[in-house]
């Protein structure tokens, strides 16, 4: 079966199961957290991921160290992906759990990519901005690209709208 199916169909369960319970947002933040714990310790990853260790030593450090931090649903959850040997799915299952969130709460993601960083009034500028013109939450992300030369590209929802000017130099060169 397509891995990215399991991760879908992980994700829609656990969505449906919290809904239910009323702790959507709060394990919508674990998982968040969760995924960033799992990128940013690639040790961690290599042992969860790893076949050599057995699903007993993963279920205790994964209780150790998430287990103080998450709810219960997340913690058996997580056991739960592990009992059925999906770490590996771990972190497509949290993406695809946060496109349901942000689905079902009316959230864009939006990411604004400049040459330099934009100050912190411009952020707030545009986050009202973006929520204004599109009617909804915004869930903004700024990255700098030093490449762009000048102007930005803003993305909303894997929609590109480019006004670099590295865009459009090589746009003259055509």
């Amino acid at each position: 079966m397509n891995n990215s199916l399991i991760a879908v169909r992980y994700a829609k369960a656990l969505y449906k199961l919290v809904k239910e319970q009323g702790k959507l947002d709060a394990v919508n933040n674990e998982l968040v957290w969760i995924s960033d714990v799992l990128a940013s310790n690639s040790e961690l990853g290599q042992f969860l991921y790893s076949p050599i260790y057995k699903v007993s030593q993963k279920k205790k450090i994964v209780t150790e160290l998430f287990g103080a931090k998450c709810t219960d649903t997340t913690l058996k959850f997580l056991l739960l992906v592990v009992e059925k040997g999906r770490e590996e799915l771990l972190l497509n299952i949290i993406r695809d759990f946060g496109d349901l969130y942000r689905s079902d709460q009316d959230i864009k993601r939006v990411v604004y990519t400049s040459a330099v960083a934009p100050s912190a009034s411009f952020e707030k500028e545009l986050q009202l901005q973006m929520e204004q013109l599109l009617n909804c939450k915004v869930e903004l992300t700024l990255k700098v690209n030093k490449e762009l030369i000048g102007g930005f590209e803003l993305m909303v929802d894997n929609k590109l709208m480019d006004a670099s000017v590295a865009t459009k130099l090589k746009q003259m060169k055509k």
